[in-house]
């Protein structure tokens, strides 16, 4: 049981710990994307100071079924062009071939016009609000902290390898040592952010509706709603000691004997 509810703290914990470990490094947790194992090992090799075979296993999960999945079929109900899922087909094909210096700014130049399809907005533009709601990719750690590290300006043309698709510096020509398997993986992992911020945008009315209406439901809606308690408190003696069991539920502060029945 203990170790259980350990386990479950750690996964909740999750999100929050990954960003801090790979943030920085362009990786994100994206909600509905990458397995849990994956990124529990990922953290644990960089905990133990193997940071290139963290990165390893975080590339490797970016496989053609993963992303066309999370990148591709999932970001269909938002096209309002058609031929935005044939730009992202080419762009896994690329990938696929290991052909990264056109994959890579095929992948940011959809990741722009998704994004503004969705929002009216560029993602990369000036102070564009990415948060979302109640989302693990639309946290200040997550999709706007990554967006943030890709916006750098294109100062003076480079040839000097990349680790993450600086989108301004790429699509400008400046940086040019872009062509890698780690920077198209991020761009891919940016384009499921993207379509996991869209999915959270799209419902987060209802979802800060539904948390308010939570937040508002009072002890006496909860005692009121569930009938077998009503029932309970109306059983003599029996009741005291039902109630008293209800503690866990209720709070300590509820009694038995306080209640006089």
């Amino acid at each position: 049981m203990a170790a259980d509810l350990q386990e479950k703290a750690e996964i909740i914990g999750l999100p929050d710990r990954f960003n801090e470990v790979f943030g920085s490094k362009g990786w994100i947790c994206v909600g509905s994307a990458m397995a849990v194992t994956v990124m529990q090992d990922a953290i644990k090799l960089a905990e133990a100071g193997k940071d290139e075979e963290a990165e390893q296993v975080l590339v490797d999960w970016f496989t053609e079924d993963n992303i066309n999945l999370f990148a591709i079929k999932r970001a269909r109900r938002f096209h309002q062009a058609r031929l935005r899922d044939d730009q992202l087909n080419e762009a896994l094909k690329l990938y696929l071939e290991e052909r990264y210096m056109a994959a890579v700014p095929l992948i940011l130049i959809a990741c722009d016009g998704f994004a503004s399809d969705v929002s009216g907005v560029s993602p990369f533009a000036e102070k564009a609000d990415l948060t979302v709601y109640d989302s693990i990719t639309g946290h200040h750690t997550g999709l706007p902290t990554l967006i943030g590290m890709l916006v750098k300006g294109p100062y003076k043309s480079r040839d000097d390898e990349l680790n993450t698709p600086e989108r301004h510096k790429i699509l400008h020509g400046r940086a040019l040592g872009y062509a890698n398997k780690v920077v198209c993986a991020k761009a891919w992992l940016l384009m499921m952010a993207l379509v996991d911020w869209a999915i959270d945008k799209d419902s987060e009315k209802e979802r800060r509706s539904d948390a308010e209406r939570k937040a508002n439901h009072t002890l006496w809606d909860t005692i009121n709603g569930s009938n077998w308690l009503i029932q309970a408190l109306f059983r003599g003696s029996d009741a005291t000691f039902t109630v008293c069991r209800l503690n866990g539920l209720f709070g300590y502060w509820l009694r038995g004997e306080d209640l006089h029945l």
